[in-house]
């Protein structure tokens, strides 16, 4: 299930259970229908949104709560907790280096182009940075 369709029936749940994070469960949502800014300006991102877009959402709120967190000087947030409860897990390195060691580097122009084929099998699951690094450290 999406992340966005399963965060709405969990929001639903919650309405009808009256658990303690409708607020947060709700605030998510309304991120979600946000107007967000592109290169070519602001677009309306729909009304369900892939998961690429919602972990984009999930991640923005993330570094906004950590900025008020830095502020208020307070360890814990349950916002910041239940966005990361939404993200799917990320791509452990070893994942990532079998991965990579299986591409023939030797028929791309540049080995760097494994970045962006371990990119699109990974998907959201892989952080670039890290992909970037391990293709960096393969001798070629």
């Amino acid at each position: 299930m999406a992340i966005h369709e399963s965060l709405r029936e969990d929001v639903t749940v919650a309405i009808k259970t009256k658990a303690g994070n409708i607020t947060d469960l709700r605030y998510i949502l309304g991120e979600f229908s946000r107007l967000k800014g592109t290169k070519d300006g602001k677009i309306y991102i729909g009304d369900t949104l892939n998961d690429e877009q919602a972990i984009r959402v999930l991640e923005g709120v993330i570094t906004g709560e950590n900025k008020l967190l830095e502020i208020l000087k307070d360890s814990t947030s349950t916002l910041k907790l239940l966005c990361e409860f939404y993200l799917p897990e990320k791509a452990t390195r070893q994942e990532l280096l079998e991965f990579i060691t299986t591409i023939d580097l030797s028929k791309l122009k540049n080995k760097m182009m494994a970045v962006g084929i371990t990119k699109q099998h990974f998907g959201t699951a892989a952080d670039g940075k890290l992909i970037t690094e391990i293709v960096q450290s393969i001798e070629v």
